[in-house]
């Protein structure tokens, strides 16, 4: 009982706070406190949960990228700390998973199914279930003869409709035509689902089922005369199949791997033919896509069951090897064209997602070795991999994405024009300083005059200082503090 009063005091308390924290404020140190609030909720609703290694690893994950925020302020940062926050309810609902994917489907549900738990775990008398229908046919007659006899005075007393009108159009007032911020009360539920999904625990545990990390050999029942640890003529076709399919695919990923060497590999910038490379960085990269995920499925079902233990299956390993290392290269072909496109046009954000998504595809490919070399299964390949874009994400999130761009684009591009366009509307505030400080190379290197870069700017501060003076204390964040100190001097 008491562990209950407890609990039902946080989710007030932190439903309370997520509305002060956040209500009208942007992302800054509101978010490291709320943060700290969320863990001692979790404690305090068990405390045997932070004994589990993965609920520690997300809860410091979190809590760091909370910092990171404080540092960066980039969408990058808090889009990746929402993500982990779900995880976190996830984890702190059932430690025992292990995979991200169960874990942030565990956290949403347990976002719709704890505020109805907190309302169920309320102290309330034990009322009998009532009987709907005996109920229903119980008020039906006197309702319906009460109905008829309001009716009856009304018509006859005008004093009675007008009456009864007038406390109608009152009520409508005041629940309606009120000074009412209907968004504030939306938002004070929003902290009151996230607050419940925190400090309520779901005892009713979502089955993901068991995935072992290692694959087993399936033996079948004896037959007579054929003992059951024989390769079956089924499993020798299968391995035929297979290695004839990786050793096809091999050869004709072979081909465009020399060519890419003759005209990625080989040629500069001048060389190329730009239209043709942007073309393929933006399309080409979506069909790499497509082509790496049919690779690595193919290489699953291959590697699914009873071929990991066929007896001389060797080649087809070192030929699964050599395709996943051919493949690999051809990812870093794709990267070479997007370092080159990069060369000419300069930095954008779409242009780091690819950098992004090769480098997180060459980690995978190194899980699949690893898959196919230990006899490891699937479940092991998707939660390696799931723990690694977190890690990956985590790392990114400390990373000044708005400054890195502009400092590229005005420093190291040299190819073409700066796109000013792109550095004034679609970069954030975050490169206020920076503009500031080479407005005459931005002169030099674009088609606007001082003057209209000049005027840019002030309009890129005053948005900034608009912005600035809605918030309190609570969005504080270094970043935005240093462009504070540098304007106001």
């Amino acid at each position: 009982m008491k562990q209950k009063i407890i609990l039902t005091g946080f989710v007030i308390i932190a439903s309370l706070a997520f509305n002060i924290l956040f209500w009208k404020e942007g992302f800054g140190i509101n978010t490291t406190i709320f943060t700290l609030v969320s863990l001692l909720g979790i404690y305090l609703s068990d405390k045997s949960t932070f004994k589990n290694r993965n609920m520690q690893i997300i809860s410091l994950g979190t809590l760091t990228l909370s910092i990171a925020i404080l540092f960066t302020h980039s969408f990058f940062s808090i889009f990746i700390f929402l993500f982990s926050f779900v995880f976190l309810i996830g984890f702190s609902q059932q430690p025992s998973i292990s995979f991200l994917g169960n874990s942030s489907f565990t956290g949403l549900m347990s976002l719709i199914e704890a505020p109805i738990k907190f309302f169920y775990n309320l102290p309330h008398p034990q009322w009998k279930r009532p009987n709907l229908g005996r109920s229903i046919s119980l008020l039906s007659i006197p309702a319906a003869i009460f109905i008829l006899f309001f009716f009856i005075y009304a018509l006859a007393n005008h004093k009675l409709a007008l009456f009864v009108t007038d406390a109608i159009q009152k009520a409508y007032d005041f629940f309606f035509a009120m000074d009412i911020s209907w968004a504030r009360l939306l938002f004070i539920g929003i902290g009151f689902f996230i607050a419940a999904g925190l400090g309520i625990k779901n005892r009713n545990k979502i089955d993901f089922g068991i995935f072992p990390e290692n694959i087993k050999r399936e033996k079948k029942p004896k037959t007579e005369g054929i003992p059951n640890n024989f390769p079956t003529i089924g499993l020798k076709n299968e391995y035929k199949i297979a290695f004839m399919t990786i050793l096809s695919l091999n050869g004709l990923l072979l081909l465009v791997n020399i060519l890419d060497i003759n005209h990625v590999w080989m040629k500069e910038v001048e060389q190329l033919n730009i239209w043709e490379l942007k073309e393929f960085v933006y399309q080409g990269t979506y069909v790499l896509i497509f082509s790496i995920a049919l690779a690595m499925g193919i290489l699953i079902y291959f590697f699914r069951k009873n071929l990991n233990f066929f007896p001389n299956n060797k080649w087809l390993k070192h030929a699964s090897y050599f395709w996943i290392a051919q493949n690999a290269f051809l990812t870093l072909s794709v990267g070479v064209r997007n370092f080159q496109y990069v060369q000419y046009y300069g930095l954008a954000y779409k242009r780091i997602g690819v950098f992004i998504f090769l480098f997180l595809t060459l980690l995978g490919f190194i899980t699949m070795l690893i898959k196919i070399n230990q006899k490891k299964s699937l479940q092991f390949l998707l939660n390696k991999n799931a723990w690694i874009w977190y890690f990956v994400f985590w790392s990114l999130s400390w990373v000044n994405w708005d400054s890195s761009i502009t400092k590229y684009n005005i420093y190291s591009h040299y190819e073409t024009d700066i796109d000013l366009d792109f550095l004034f509307k679609e970069v954030s505030d975050k490169n206020i300083l920076i503009l500031e400080q080479e407005k005459d190379i931005l002169e030099e290197r674009s088609k606007y005059s001082l003057s209209e870069i000049q005027n840019k700017i002030d309009i890129k501060k005053k948005n900034f200082m608009d912005r600035k003076e809605t918030q309190t204390w609570l969005s504080w964040n270094y970043s935005d503090l240093t462009i504070i100190k540098n304007i106001n001097k």
